[in-house]
């Protein structure tokens, strides 16, 4: 039998435990005595309630920021997304990522880019590379992304690169906007006198 008690200490302090028992009978079936352990997990569960809070938090901050990660491997070109990077690029989560297939959905230029970048990770010219990059989601969406990314390399490890994927398509937009917005009228759509 095994069960789950809560402890309140004299001190007041409370304590979680985990108890698991075994009755041992005598040669008659008849209860001879009870056997067991008591285990405090206190600080496992506090530890773990802990990281279940950091973690949302951080899945908060991906989600407010646009931010999501990734993991790739040099070895077999599979990819690793975060929640956060699924939703960025339209991609259903879970779904089995390869690097050359995602490689497609970016322009020719941004694709020429992305890989001078990753050649210079694998190759250990640089130890991290951010690139700007135009990608198009399963739907057609055009996104402007920016991405981080780093070498890890720890002896005894595969080699992979790590990363951050930022959606900056708004800021991207908006910065276009006021760059219209300063040069043509915004009634006419002539060149104003900046341009002029």
């Amino acid at each position: 039998c095994a069960m789950e008690a809560d402890l309140l200490r004299p001190d007041g302090e409370r304590r979680s435990l985990e108890v698991v028992g075994e009755v041992i009978r005598d040669d008659l079936g008849n209860i001879e005595r009870l056997v067991g352990a008591v285990h405090d997990v206190t600080d496992e569960r506090l530890a773990t309630a802990a990281a279940r809070w950091r973690n949302k938090l951080l899945d908060r901050i991906a989600s407010v920021g646009r931010i999501g990660g990734f993991d790739l491997d040099l070895r077999t070109g599979s990819v690793q997304w975060t929640d956060e990077n699924y939703r960025i690029h339209g991609v259903e989560p879970g779904t089995p990522l390869v690097l050359k297939e995602l490689l497609e959905r970016y322009d020719e230029p941004s694709r020429r880019r992305l890989l001078e970048a990753l050649k210079r990770l694998d190759t250990g010219s640089s130890r991290e590379e951010t690139a700007e990059a135009q990608y198009v989601t399963p739907d057609g969406r055009r996104l402007a992304l920016r991405i981080t990314a780093n070498i890890e390399d720890e002896p005894g490890s595969r080699r992979r690169i790590t990363g951050l994927t930022q959606d900056i398509t708004e800021e991207r937009e908006a910065g276009e906007r006021i760059e219209q917005l300063a040069h043509f009228d915004t009634l006419t759509g002539l060149p104003n006198r900046f341009l002029f």
